[in-house]
């Protein structure tokens, strides 16, 4: 199993905002600056929050599917 880039607390924040991740809700710019920073933490990346809802997107489905491989779903 890959090792987690991520710490435990982490992970269960992602588990808690799991159905914000997945849909197309609008969220404050709290919660988007952590998916953010969690993008650039599994990825190694330096991604900068943005208004651009095709790079939000994308954000929020990289750091879902980070979270399905962990769970070896994917």
């Amino acid at each position: 199993m890959e090792q987690l880039k991520l710490t435990e607390t982490e992970f269960e924040w992602i588990e808690t905002n799991l159905t914000l991740i997945r849909n197309g809700v609008a969220v404050d710019e709290p919660f988007r600056n952590e998916v953010f920073r969690l993008y650039n933490k599994i990825t190694g990346g330096n991604k900068k929050p943005s208004s651009c809802g095709r790079c939000w997107r994308n954000t929020k489905k990289e750091v879902y599917q980070y979270y399905l491989k962990i769970l070896n779903i994917v």
